[in-house]
Parts: C-alpha cells; structure tokens; sequence
C-alpha cells in the first residue's frame, strides 16, 4: 500500500470513530423511561391527581409515635434562638431627602415658555 492510501484508510477509521463515540454520548435525545415523559392529555392529567390522592392517603395512615417528646435526650436540647431588638419602623415619608424628616416639601414652581414658529 502506498503511503497516500493508508493515511486515507485512518482518516476514514478516525471519521467513523468519532461518529460513533458522537451517538453514543449525545445521540439520544428521546426520554429515557416513560416515567421521565409528561403527558398533555387530560388523561394524563387525571392520571397524576390519582398518584397524588394516593400519596395524601399514604401520609394520612402515617402516625407519629408521641413519647419522642417526653425522651430525655428531647428535653435536654437547648434552643440558641435570640430575640430580635425592636427597631424602627420607616419613615414618615419614605421619598422625602435623606435628612428631611418632618418638614413640607413645596415641589418647586417652574414657569413653562412657549414660542411660537
């Protein structure tokens, strides 16, 4: 074989190489379960209202052992919680300039001119 022709034969085996690592990795483009798709019908609608009303009966059946409460290592937790310090609330006119509290603002008169052409 000449030269020319194997560097032919290993761009081809390259080309088709890179061609298949490509639909391996990103050549599937569809859901991978039908679990993962979301129907539009109303039927698949109505389909998911049951799983949720079935899911609401599960957690209605669940019941919470009450004497957790009264354990020892229950009472023994401290809580680090700090109050929070009254503050003020706004002021009395929020737009108003930073240092004007409780003074009238007269909005500045302005004389309009008109020309005429």
């Amino acid at each position: 074989m000449t030269q020319k022709i194997k560097q032919i034969i290993i761009a081809a085996v390259i080309i088709i190489v890179a061609f298949v690592g490509f639909k391996m990795f990103f050549g599937n483009d569809g859901p991978a379960d039908e679990a993962l798709a979301v129907e539009n019908t109303a039927t698949g609608q109505f389909i998911d209202g049951q799983a949720i009303l079935v899911l609401l009966g599960r957690l209605n059946q669940v019941k919470l052992d009450e004497s957790i409460f009264s354990s020892s290592v229950f009472t023994s937790l401290e809580s680090f919680e700090k109050p929070i310090e009254e503050q003020a609330i706004s002021r009395n006119n929020p737009f108003a300039p930073i240092g004007v509290e409780n003074q009238i603002i007269k909005p500045a008169t302005t004389t309009a001119t008109t020309t005429r052409r």
